[in-house]
């Protein structure tokens, strides 16, 4: 016979968290009717669309396998689910709208440069004649201008 004890030693719970480490997805095995026609949508659409049966045809065909629901039922449930679809559909798109753009950004034009004045170049300039004395205000207002 075990005891029930409340102290658990770091041993113990370190072998536990390896037991739940080692825990495989268990398959779903139970469904609810609701869950049971999400999974059979497709096949029950396509059973309707294109081989002609209808929502009463489905039923009794469903009943004698354990799902006992009625046509209106079964409407109630693939409306759900398209709504639900739909709604899927909205909130991608409003996501991917609400996302910014992954590309650059153009990139503003640079102002128009404008042209550089001509240079002087030494021979547009008048000769300096050695015998005046003249300063550097004076050479300025000698430049040529234009």
């Amino acid at each position: 016979m075990t005891t029930s004890t409340n102290s658990i030693s770091l041993s113990q719970l370190d072998a536990m968290r390896a037991a739940l480490g080692t825990l495989t997805e268990k398959p779903k095995t139970q469904f609810s009717s609701r869950e049971a026609i999400a999974a059979m949508a497709d096949d029950i659409r396509r059973a309707r669309t294109e081989l002609g049966y209808s929502l009463e045809d489905i039923v009794q065909l469903l009943q004698p396998h354990g799902l006992a629901i009625c046509p209106n039922t079964l409407r109630g449930y693939l409306r759900g689910l398209e709504k639900d679809a739909e709604a899927a559909r909205n909130a991608a798109a409003t996501a991917r709208a609400a996302r910014p753009s992954r590309a650059k950004p153009a990139t503003p034009k640079a102002p128009p440069v404008p042209p550089k004045p001509s240079r002087i170049v030494f021979e547009d300039l008048p000769p300096l004649e050695e015998e005046n004395e003249e300063g550097p205000a004076d050479l300025i207002t000698r430049l040529p201008h234009g």
